[in-house]
């Protein structure tokens, strides 16, 4: 267990933007842009960026960082354990934990404001992640998820701590014990059933929103005509954003099982498309899922029409 936090002097923040930089899959500059070009005022909120020990480009993360947030160095390794640790560093009145290859609309601070004084009984409450995918594997990564993010978001009665975009009370955090590095990514639903033990309340609030980018596949390459950058989606091309999905759960799949995924489409409109996968464990199909991709201008924030190349490409399939 990571100590409480102590007392810092002067003034505290609202909110303190915890941002630890593992798995941040070359987008860490990408989420820093978003959390400084937020539209809030930046008195608001403090910027703290938790550094593992293998990081690579410190001089550059310290030159981008300069004034406008504070750096903490870590022994910790895994992205549980380095936001245990930022929380401990911690400021605001509010812990807002998120991931280093995610990043805040710029409105993000602001619906969260407006959230904190509409919901007075909410001690803690997840923002809608929007997945952003640059290959099959990724889409089909993302149809996963993003059916069990809306289950524990919409139906599950607790299960609602979303580390990619969560903000919480910070006294309420520590009384509920904080995330546990020892349980990896179930130190989530552990925290949730805390609070949920306790009587506290999380809420789901879906206007806020957050670009998650998905890592799954080999190929580096969208379904656009140019590679992705290593800040982020191009601004120049535009991509597609997961609008729909089902998935159907058939068999039970066990840690360690290597697994096939099969994906086609099946639908080629103007400015969508539609994809059925499955994944098969061996000789067992243990899910298949259907999803809905729309074109997207990142850089506009509005659908787009199918450019020729990605329909070539789909076409292709």
């Amino acid at each position: 267990m990571q100590d409480g936090p102590g007392r810092h002097r002067g003034g505290s923040p609202l909110f303190s933007i915890i941002i630890p930089l593992e798995y941040h899959r070359g987008q860490w500059e990408q989420s820093w842009l978003g959390w400084t070009s937020q539209t809030a005022d930046k008195s608001l909120y403090e910027i703290i960026l938790v550094v593992p020990p293998d990081f690579k480009t410190r001089e550059e993360l310290e030159a981008l960082a300069a004034d406008k947030a504070r750096i903490e160095f870590t022994e910790s390794e895994h992205d549980i354990g380095l936001c245990a640790f930022g929380a401990t560093k911690a400021r605001g009145r509010y812990l807002f934990f998120t991931e280093s290859h995610c990043w805040p609309e710029p409105n993000v601070i602001e619906l969260c404001i407006r959230a904190i004084e509409a919901h007075p009984d909410w001690a803690g409450f997840s923002c809608h992640s929007v997945p952003i995918c640059h290959n099959r594997l990724s889409l089909a990564e993302a149809a996963m998820y993003q059916a069990d993010i809306e289950f524990g978001m919409k139906q599950h009665p607790w299960r609602k701590v979303l580390d990619q975009c969560f903000v919480t009370r910070r006294d309420v955090y520590w009384e509920c014990g904080g995330l546990r590095e020892e349980l990896g990514h179930f130190a989530e639903w552990v925290l949730a059933a805390t609070y949920h033990a306790k009587g506290y309340a999380i809420g789901y609030l879906e206007e806020a929103r957050f670009h998650h980018w998905r890592a799954s596949g080999i190929a580096p390459r969208a379904l656009n005509s140019a590679p992705a950058s290593d800040a982020g989606v191009p601004d120049d091309v535009p991509g597609v954003i997961l609008a729909r999905v089902e998935i159907n759960f058939r068999a039970e799949l066990r840690a360690g099982e290597e697994i096939e995924v099969r994906s086609r489409c099946t639908r080629i409109g103007t400015k969508s498309f539609d994809l059925e996968h499955e994944i098969w464990a061996g000789e067992r199909k243990v899910a298949d899922a259907k999803s809905v991709l729309v074109g997207y201008d990142y850089a506009a924030g509005a659908s787009a029409p199918l450019t020729n190349d990605q329909r070539k490409r789909l076409e292709s399939e």
